[in-house]
């Protein structure tokens, strides 16, 4: 069915701004919210759920900036890996994953090492010490040796605090295998373009180039007396890790002109549930997708450097499909998304987001569908000029539907400054303002949501300094009389009344939330 051409529809979403009635510690009601208030109490503001099973994960589990585009943009309670990964371990199933049998059988049959590409955080935002102890054990049980390599992530609370985390793994892996290297997650976890970092992990990882500790714990002391904080870590090789092992091979079978080329000769299972905090780096180690200087940067004597052969990566969730990399959890795309359906209609959709952001608009939004449809437009700007480009956008008509991250309180959020997660909530609350006048100029209709919670709680229960997600409820306000939610529903119910407003029936399988029994 396609609908005429209408007045604008804008969805804004709101990265780390939640809802909490305390002002302690609260950047959201220390804040000059002046826009975000007028639009509260002129067009009624509620609180829906968006974290723990609202959005697919273990009750009182925060929530996350993904997961509440993925509830948002499908119109559902989102299935993510991690949930899946836990469901397995939980019925006993993960030893007989197809993919996981795979890389033991690969390090058997090559007589290798399994590298475990692991994040290491204390709330597992992107990846579990649960799945990389598991796996350790796994490969114990086969009889294969690991090499670890801790990409550490950064606690606002406790920004040099990893030690906390690597001393039991370094136990635990007594006999087992070892910690190779480590690595802050700017370096080892970009997803913004700076190649440059992601060649520094890569580079101590594959090559062994880097600066070496004896062990973990001198690696970071090191980091913590040059004033570095665990996820700014630079890439550090451990005691007698050397790099993987590989060689010159050249196709001789061919029948054609052989070209030599370095492959590595080991195997590697990624362990995060995040796909894009690690897709940079492993299309540098598959030498696939990647820009051209970075290409010239994988060479070895002019040939070039594969980390890993056609079957030797694999991972724990769904990476991008051009990179060709096997998954235990793939990605279930589901149908019917908010994006399909626009689509469908004929409606055109601009969604604008910063380049740390545009992995969620274009693909979380659409719960892992990573092709375009007809008439989407994705377009990065840098944070700064995000309210410019949506107001042009909306006042020069030419897209129907028109989605806006805003991810200035997020970032303030995770550096645990309260004072800065104040300035950032008056930040976005003036790009809101910007958006919702251009929006009321053209007679449209505007959404205003937060995706987790974070800058309302910036300090803990003590009066300490905390930063990250929480697990509280986020504003909503719709500007149309039929965009109206209750307080008990959730970031899943969203897209429905958006369609609403546009006058299309949601399909079935646009199931929304469910309240809590």
């Amino acid at each position: 069915m396609v609908v005429a051409r209408q007045k604008p529809v804008v969805l804004c979403l709101l990265d780390g701004l939640g809802e909490r009635d305390a002002r302690e510690g609260n950047a959201v009601r220390l804040a000059k919210t002046e826009a975000l208030t007028r639009l509260g109490e002129q067009f009624g503001k509620t609180r829906l759920r968006a974290s723990g099973e609202a959005v697919g994960l273990g009750a009182g589990k925060v929530g996350a900036g993904a997961l509440g585009y993925e509830a948002i943009g499908t119109g559902r309670t989102p299935r993510p890996g991690r949930t899946r990964i836990d469901e397995a371990i939980a019925a006993k199933k993960l030893w007989s994953n197809k993919v996981i049998e795979r890389a033991m059988w690969i390090a058997h049959d090559r007589n290798c090492r399994l590298h475990l590409f692991a994040p290491i955080s204390a709330d597992g935002a992107h990846g579990t010490l649960e799945h990389l102890r598991m796996m350790v054990r796994v490969c114990e049980a086969h009889d294969v040796k690991v090499v670890v390599h801790a990409f550490l992530e950064e606690k606002a609370a406790a920004p040099r605090s990893a030690w906390k985390l690597l001393e039991p793994l370094a136990f635990e892996l007594e006999d087992k295998g070892v910690i190779g290297t480590i690595s802050g997650q700017s370096y080892a976890m970009d997803r913004s373009g700076r190649w440059d970092r992601t060649e520094k992990a890569y580079a101590a990882i594959v090559r062994g180039e880097a600066k070496t500790k004896e062990t973990p714990y001198e690696a970071l002391q090191a980091a913590y007396q040059a004033k570095l904080t665990d996820g700014n870590v630079e890439p550090t090789r451990i005691g007698e890790y050397e790099g993987m092992v590989g060689s010159f091979m050249a196709d001789f079978a061919s029948g054609q002109s052989a070209g030599w080329s370095w492959f590595g000769e080991e195997a590697g299972l990624f362990l995060t549930h995040r796909a894009d905090r690690v897709e940079q780096l492993a299309a540098m180690m598959v030498r696939r997708g990647i820009p051209p200087e970075v290409e010239a940067y994988l060479t070895d004597r002019k040939k070039p450097v594969y980390a890993f052969d056609e079957f030797g990566l694999l991972s724990l969730v769904g990476l991008e499909p051009a990179l060709e990399v096997m998954s235990a959890f793939p990605d279930e795309p589901p149908e019917g998304t908010l994006g399909d359906v626009l689509a469908a209609a004929g409606l055109t959709q601009l969604r604008i987001a910063e380049p740390d952001r545009a992995r969620h608009v274009a693909q979380g939004f659409d719960g892992g569908r990573r092709t375009r449809k007809d008439g989407e437009e994705i377009r990065v700007v840098e944070a700064e000029n995000i309210a410019e480009a949506a107001m042009r956008a909306i006042r020069e008509g030419s897209h129907d539907v028109v989605i806006v991250s805003l991810a200035a309180t997020d970032h303030a959020a995770h550096r645990g400054d309260l004072a800065a997660a104040i300035a950032a909530v008056e930040a976005v609350d003036a790009a809101v303002a910007q958006i919702a006048a251009a929006t009321e100029e053209k007679g449209g209709a505007l959404f205003v949501v937060g995706t987790h919670g974070g800058c309302e709680e910036m300090l803990d229960a003590e009066g300490k300094p905390r930063g990250g997600h929480t697990t509280n409820v986020v504003p909503y306000v719709s500007t149309h009389p039929r965009g109206k939610l209750a307080e008990d529903q959730s970031l899943a119910d969203v897209a429905k009344v958006v369609l609403e407003v546009l006058g299309i029936e949601a399909p079935s399988g646009m199931t929304g939330g469910r309240s809590p029994r």
